[in-house]
């Protein structure tokens, strides 16, 4: 009988919450189950927390291995092109993949101490207008970072603001590019279904709650 009633007092629970009106209970004694209904959503909130987390750290290990596999495979790009004297092979209706000479590039290995060598060359009269984008956080604009490093480089100021833990220079190489053909969607395919789902009249109020 008190399963029963639990579920009754569960079902007002969460009529009060959909109906979004704040009003007493029946009695005091439901205000335990109002309490266990909290710790459970409390519980709820903190186990999607972790599972977030956990989400997140998985999602980014699987970005950093499509990532390297990307890197791996367009070496082999390079190597088949280079192998058979082509810099672009064109595949009609699907993609093509083509090379270029690539001028060598720094790499930013630690943004932070980076963002912060650049401040600091900001406050000593170095022209560092674009080479950072500052939103919520700061983000090195790789394309304005690659010119300041240069111009270090070549006016030898580099060892004044730079170490190999900071940044470090890759020797020149070759790229590759690949570009897909669009394939455009079959509108009637691409249109949502609302699929009916049948009710039994059978079924009680209670049996058709599924709780909170």
């Amino acid at each position: 009988m008190e399963s029963c009633e639990n579920i009754f007092i569960r079902k007002e629970l969460h009529d009060l919450y959909s109906s979004g009106e704040v009003s007493p209970l029946g009695d005091l004694y439901s205000l335990e189950d109002l309490a266990l209904t909290v710790k459970e959503l409390n519980e709820k909130i903190e186990f999607y927390k972790a599972y977030k987390k956990k989400k997140i750290e998985d999602i980014s290990n699987e970005i950093k291995s499509a990532e390297n596999e990307i890197d791996f495979l367009k070496k082999v790009a390079i190597s088949t092109l280079k192998h058979n004297k082509e810099k672009k092979v064109n595949f009609p209706g699907s993609c093509s993949v083509s090379s270029r000479r690539q001028s060598a590039n720094w790499v930013i290995d630690d943004d932070e101490e980076f963002s912060s060598v650049i401040k600091k060359a900001g406050e000593k009269g170095e022209k560092i207008d674009g080479v950072l984008k500052i939103k919520e956080t700061v983000s090195v604009v790789k394309k304005e970072a690659n010119k300041i490093l240069n111009m270090w480089e070549k006016s030898g100021k580099l060892n004044e603001f730079i170490d190999e833990q900071i940044a470090h220079k890759e020797p020149e190489g070759v790229s590759v590019s690949m570009s897909y053909v669009k394939e455009d969607v079959d509108q009637d395919e691409a249109e949502e279904i609302d699929i009916p789902v049948a009710k039994s009249d059978n079924k009680s109020e209670i049996e058709e709650y599924d709780g909170i």
